[in-house]
């Protein structure tokens, strides 16, 4: 018996997407939820939650972009997605927190939910958050083989779907 051969990048591609569909629902779904709940609370006007609800209405839109895309792709890349989001992530929240301290901004507690950590609201610790979620997840799926080879494959699946469309003659 011989050793298993490694599969080409477009094979390895192909059997991730058939195999991370599931998990790119989920994740989705999960995003989507989310992001409903915050929308009706927004909509709702829940005066303490109206930066808490923006930010994950605004923040989870292209999560759930990113996700459905690519759930499986940023899985197999925690490592540099974690390197690319926590790091900056602190850093904001410390240059925010001197700021803060400094009286440079102010946050409106009336629109806040109140919950803090030392000076730093909730609400800006996960915007700084979001914010760095989205282009780490963006970074990464923009630069692997494994998207771009999905990309491919969707962008041929739709053009296969409109040149089956029957033609108008108009």
């Amino acid at each position: 018996m011989g050793a298993a051969r490694p599969c080409s990048p477009k094979a390895q591609a192909n059997a991730l997407a058939g195999a991370s569909r599931p998990l790119r629902l989920s994740v989705s779904a999960v995003v989507t939820l989310c992001w409903l709940t915050a929308t009706m609370l927004l909509l709702s006007g829940w005066r303490a939650g109206t930066y808490l609800t923006l930010i994950l209405s605004w923040g989870l839109f292209p999560v759930f972009i990113q996700t459905s895309f690519g759930a499986d792709i940023l899985l197999a890349n925690w490592r540099p997605l974690t390197l690319s989001v926590l790091p900056p992530t602190l850093y904001l929240w410390i240059v925010d927190a001197a700021a803060l301290n400094w009286g440079t901004w102010t946050i409106n507690p009336a629109q806040t939910t109140g919950v803090k950590l030392g000076i730093i609201p909730l609400e800006e610790m996960l915007f700084f958050f979001m914010t760095n979620l989205i282009i780490g997840s963006g970074m990464i799926l923009m630069s692997s083989a494994a998207s771009k080879e999905r990309a491919r494959a969707w962008i041929a699946a739709l053009r296969s779907r409109r040149t089956d469309l029957p033609q108008s003659n108009g």
